[in-house]
């Protein structure tokens, strides 16, 4: 029994070709598995992009939305301020300047997109039609001019909720 355990050992039956075959083998299922692998590791970045493209975009949109918001509050506040200048060039019994004025803040008005039938649309239909009059005595004209602006201060005052 001594013997059998020194002996050498039988050779396999694979011979030259069939090691190499299996070698070949082996090497094409490790690189079958780097490349599975790079896969699920590329597969999930790209899933993470577009997770990260997606949320951008519905950032994009709702910029775009308070953007277009912010310009409708914007021509209503220019709205005012032409209104004002109204004011300012009646007083000063400068007609051809008070009536451009209030054209043009007809005009803002208009362009900030209000609400059909709201107060803003009934506001700007009150002032496209009004035709000022060059009079010895203003106050009726100051009086109306002044009734649209605290009309137009109400539409801008902001909510409770937004107020510092």
């Amino acid at each position: 029994m001594a013997d059998a355990t020194l002996g050498e050992a039988p050779r396999s039956a694979a011979g030259p070709w069939q090691r190499r075959l299996i070698w070949t083998a082996v090497l094409i299922f490790a690189a079958g598995a780097a490349y599975v692998a790079g896969r699920l590791q590329t597969s999930s970045l790209i899933d993470t992009a577009e997770k990260q493209a997606e949320t951008a975009e519905q950032k994009v949109e709702t910029q775009k939305a308070e953007a277009g918001q912010l310009n409708q509050l914007l021509l209503r506040y220019e709205a005012r301020r032409q209104m004002h200048l109204v004011l300012i060039a009646l007083e000063e019994r400068n007609f051809g300047i008070a009536k451009e004025h209030l054209t043009a803040a007809t005009e803002s008005l208009k362009q900030s997109a209000p609400v059909p039938a709201s107060e803003l649309a009934k506001l700007v239909e009150a002032m496209s039609k009004y035709q000022l009059v060059a009079r010895e005595d203003l106050s009726t004209e100051r009086a109306v001019v002044q009734g649209w602006s605290k009309r137009l201060d109400q539409e801008l005052a902001l909510p409770a909720g937004l107020k510092n």
